[in-house]
């Protein structure tokens, strides 16, 4: 039989494993639970797939407007992103992944070793073959990136408030914030 404690089980039976739930908390965490579980559904999982591409479609545009007109524009950098394999087994799964990707109008490209060393070439001889995302963006220092910003809306009038946040509401053509001291649109 396997040791409960160092086996197989132990990710659930250690107190200090990452799936450990005292079994006095379960009543709290049962609801978390059951959601969770719901959430995992194939349609829940593709409506929030939809959701997400709906809301990340328009951010690098975005992200590129906001930053241009604040001449901030250098903190957005365009870079790429590439996943590799070493061996050539992995080609049928490296074509399902670009597939994926561009039926959700992401542009990807398969790449073989000798494209993937054109565009990194520390990986020549070192990969057979990738997918290579060519329109992906980073931002170089997220803290220094936020400090212009905030900078900036100050610069506009805006007022920093250190206030506890509780609710965030749509309206029309607004959003009503409700904190712990008060409530602003």
């Amino acid at each position: 039989p396997t040791d409960m404690g160092t086996g197989q089980f132990a990710i659930v039976t250690d107190p200090q494993g990452a799936l450990a739930l005292p079994i006095k908390n379960l009543s709290q965490s049962l609801p978390w639970m059951i959601r969770f579980a719901l959430s995992a559904r194939p349609n829940a999982v593709e409506a929030g797939r939809e959701s997400l591409a709906r809301l990340l479609q328009p951010a690098v545009p975005a992200w590129k407007n906001l930053l241009g007109r604040e001449g901030l524009g250098q903190h957005l950098h365009q870079t790429h992103y590439m996943r590799v394999w070493e061996k050539s087994a992995g080609v049928g799964a490296a074509r399902a992944e670009q597939a994926f990707y561009n039926d959700w109008g992401i542009p990807a490209h398969f790449a073989d070793s000798e494209q993937v060393a054109n565009v990194e070439p520390a990986l020549r001889g070192r990969v057979h073959h990738a997918v290579l995302l060519p329109d992906a963006h980073r931002v170089g220092d997220p803290y220094t990136l936020s400090q212009a910003l905030l900078k900036r809306f100050i610069e506009h009038g805006g007022v920093l408030l250190q206030e506890q946040v509780l609710s965030l509401r749509p309206l029309v053509s607004q959003v009503k914030l409700v904190t712990d001291r008060a409530a602003h649109t």
